[in-house]
């Protein structure tokens, strides 16, 4: 039951992670832009940063839940 659940919840969470990762190393171009001088819209932006501290919070949530994953492993 749960732990089924848990763990499929999981592996979805870090494929779409490495999903949003792509997209946002696709998007980074921006920073190119930027410093050619290009205006980059505020909401390109926005996104950029916004997902930047998804993916920090989430790989910390994995990196925790692995170091769980292996203790639960020497308790039993």
């Amino acid at each position: 039951g749960y732990l089924f659940h848990y763990n499929k919840n999981v592996k979805n969470i870090r494929e779409l992670l490495e999903k949003l990762q792509d997209k946002r190393s696709r998007v980074e171009g921006v920073y190119v832009a930027k410093r050619n001088g290009e205006l980059i819209e505020s909401d390109v932006e926005r996104w950029l940063t916004e997902v930047g501290e998804i993916v920090e919070k989430l790989g910390k949530f994995l990196e925790d839940d692995a170091i769980e994953e292996k203790r639960s492993c020497f308790k039993n």
